[in-house]
């Protein structure tokens, strides 16, 4: 609109112009950058950055699809988290014009593209000799296929919230939630993925891949669902929460309410088992110890877990939460304990920035 930094005599001429301005900001039509020199999308450069990286995992599925090959198999499933990040982030680059049709389509692609590597890496080691293959593949396959149905709408209902923010609130979560977060896990995510797939190379294909390989490449999968789900969490959750607050004192005293403390007490076991299996990440390969198992095991029980209570959450609501009195956008609750009259706050933008 180049009249708007145009000066013309007529004070009607300014007003109208003043109007349509205002009309196009409600209608969330932000530009690329303002006159503030502040963005509010992605320039299409970095988006098409994020799609080509997307895209690495479900290329490399292929190839080990129709290949029928074991490697490129896990090689799939090792960067599977790593496009699941790029997926997400070129969904949300643009939230002010998520709801025009060019907007949806890229949400539904990316929502989709998430799934495939699970279903095309899945599909090859759900038929492997070995059990623990076996295992993984139908871990990843099933997942997959829940994902393709339910992902491409979580997309683009989560960009729909993203829309509603702000204009301050869309830059910030432009730039230094995505722009500058997702650049740092992505470095992660990299790291401990080539570290396996360095392995994978190097090992025989005449004999059993696990037993050559165990460690580092299962250790690796499980970190980097550890990362993509601190990620989630501490990047794009905080923006759409805003009913309520949670004070440091409530997350050092544990007082919260039954629903966060159910995922807090999952997501420690998995930060838990995490490190120990950093710890005990090995670059050269080796097969997997007894130990290993029991940990590995421990870690995708708790990450199941963890799935399914924040489903439950969103799908059934908190009624703990919503029996409470709100008072101009805080929840207070009295102390449930037998005398107690005490009233605190819950900020869920707290405990998203611990973990």
């Amino acid at each position: 609109m180049q009249s708007r930094s145009k000066v013309t005599d007529s004070g009607q001429k300014r007003v109208s112009v003043t109007l349509e301005l205002g009309e196009a900001e409600s209608q969330g039509e932000l530009p690329q950058a303002d006159d503030d020199g502040k963005a509010y999308k992605m320039a299409w450069q970095l988006r098409l950055g994020f799609f080509l990286g997307s895209l690495l995992s479900p290329a490399i599925g292929v190839v080990g699809l129709v290949n029928w090959d074991t490697k490129c198999a896990w090689t799939c499933l090792l960067f599977w988290m790593f496009s699941q990040v790029c997926a997400h982030t070129l969904a949300y680059s643009n939230p002010a014009k998520s709801a025009s049709k060019n907007e949806r389509k890229i949400q539904k692609i990316s929502g989709f593209i998430t799934a495939l590597p699970g279903i095309l890496g899945g599909a090859r080691l759900k038929v492997d000799n070995d059990t623990t293959a076996q295992y993984f593949g139908w871990f990843s396959f099933c997942f997959g296929i829940f994902f393709a149905f339910v992902l491409p709408f979580t997309f683009s209902f989560m960009a729909s919230e993203y829309s509603n923010m702000n204009k301050k609130k869309i830059y910030d979560f432009v730039v230094m939630s995505l722009l500058k977060g997702s650049g740092s896990v992505l470095g992660s995510l990299i790291y401990i993925s080539t570290a396996a797939f360095g392995c994978i190379q190097r090992a025989d294909p005449t004999k059993n891949l696990l037993n050559q390989c165990g460690n580092p490449i299962i250790p690796s999968f499980c970190l980097s669902i550890f990362l993509f789900w601190t990620w989630l969490v501490s990047v794009l959750a905080p923006p759409l929460i805003t009913s309520f607050h949670v004070t440091w004192s409530d997350v050092a005293l544990f007082d919260l309410p039954n629903n966060l403390n159910t995922q807090g007490s999952f997501y420690f076991i998995m930060s838990f088992t995490s490190l120990v299996m950093f710890a005990m990440l090995n670059e050269e390969g080796e097969s997997i110890s007894d130990f290993s198992v029991g940990v590995m095991s421990v870690f995708f029980m708790a990450t199941t877990c963890l799935l399914f209570s924040v489903l439950q959450a969103e799908l059934c609501g908190d009624r703990e939460i919503d029996n409470r009195r709100r008072t101009n956008g805080r929840i207070t609750i009295a102390d449930q304990k037998e005398g107690g009259g005490e009233k605190m706050g819950l900020d869920m933008r707290d405990l998203a920035v611990i973990v």
